[in-house]
This record gives C-alpha cells, sequence and structure tokens, in this order.
C-alpha cells in the first residue's frame, strides 16, 4: 500500500497553482507526514523566495474516503542569485526516479525552476544541473516510494529543459 503526497506550490507572477506528486509506503496518511517535510525541504533549493510551497495533501488514494491529512508549510523558496529571467512554465526540468524492482522510471517535471541564465540552447547549465542532482539524491533519501510501493534506487537530472502544458483543456469551441 502506498499513500499519496502532493505538494502545491504558487506563483504571484501569473497566480498559478500546480502540485508534484509523490508517493509514500504505508496505508495511513499519518505515518507519511516525515516524508513529506523531507520532501518540501529538497524542493525549495529550487524555488525562489517569490515561488511558495503550500501545502501538502497526503491521501490513502482510496475513492470516496476521507482519510488524509493536510500540512501547511506557506515557506518560499530558498534559491538566491541572478533569478530576474523565470522561462515559461509549460518549460520544465524532468527527473527520473528508477526503483530496484524495475518497470517504468517515475517522473518529476519541476515547473518554475528554470531561467533564462540556467539554459544554455537546448542544454541546461552545470549549476542548475547539480541543484537538480541534489534534488533527486535527497527524494531518494526520503523514503519516498513509487506508486507500486517499490522504494525509489536512483534519481537522474536530465540536462535538457522539457515542455510540458499545465494544464488539458477542452478542445470543444466556447461559441458555435
Amino acid at each position: 500500500m502506498t499513500v499519496r503526497i502532493a505538494i502545491e506550490k504558487f506563483a504571484p507572477v501569473n497566480q498559478e497553482y500546480w502540485v508534484n506528486v509523490y508517493y509514500a509506503p504505508g496505508s495511513q496518511p499519518s505515518a507519511a507526514q516525515t516524508i513529506a517535510d523531507l520532501i518540501m525541504q529538497a524542493e525549495r533549493p529550487l524555488y525562489v523566495s517569490t515561488i511558495t510551497i503550500t501545502k501538502a495533501h497526503i491521501d490513502d488514494m482510496t475513492p470516496d474516503t476521507d482519510v488524509f491529512q493536510t500540512i501547511v508549510y506557506n515557506q518560499g523558496g530558498t534559491r538566491t542569485g541572478n533569478t530576474t529571467d523565470l522561462l515559461p512554465f509549460w518549460t520544465t526540468a524532468r527527473v527520473d526516479f528508477s526503483t530496484a524492482g524495475g518497470g517504468r522510471p517515475s517522473r518529476k517535471y519541476l515547473r518554475g525552476v528554470l531561467f533564462e541564465q540556467d539554459a544554455n540552447f537546448m542544454t541546461i547549465e552545470a549549476t542548475m544541473q547539480t541543484r537538480l542532482q541534489t534534488y533527486a539524491d535527497a527524494i531518494v533519501a526520503s523514503g519516498a516510494c513509487d506508486v507500486d510501493g517499490q522504494d525509489l534506487s536512483l534519481g537522474v537530472a536530465r540536462p535538457y529543459p522539457q515542455m510540458r502544458q499545465l494544464r488539458r483543456g477542452s478542445k470543444k469551441k466556447d461559441t458555435p
């Protein structure tokens, strides 16, 4: 059994909320609070202070139950330096996590972490690559698992920016 941990972020620049979903072993959300705290601390160095990690929502992934826990953080990122030109939110950094049991890797698409100086044409600069790898190592060390409950064994930060849409919208037109 696993529980789902959704870490929510907020950017005031465009009034955008988004989440990254992680999983923790066990069946009780209260037992996953330590892992959620470690994940939040691993994410903070990726974001500048204007991006806020608002909360973690931990639930048992069972439909129609009220078994969940919400942890309010409201903590800004700790990243410093020249961070004036944030890339659009559909430009993300990708980190793949593999498990000892095999199967598809778990992927995290991190939006709001890349700035103009972090990307050199089609690659992520070495300083940002190191920051992403530190994040990946911290997630593996936190005790998080994949959706099937297998322990994460390795995290690898991809060297290229990725494109991910913010949300899927309807293709139907508002007016006929």
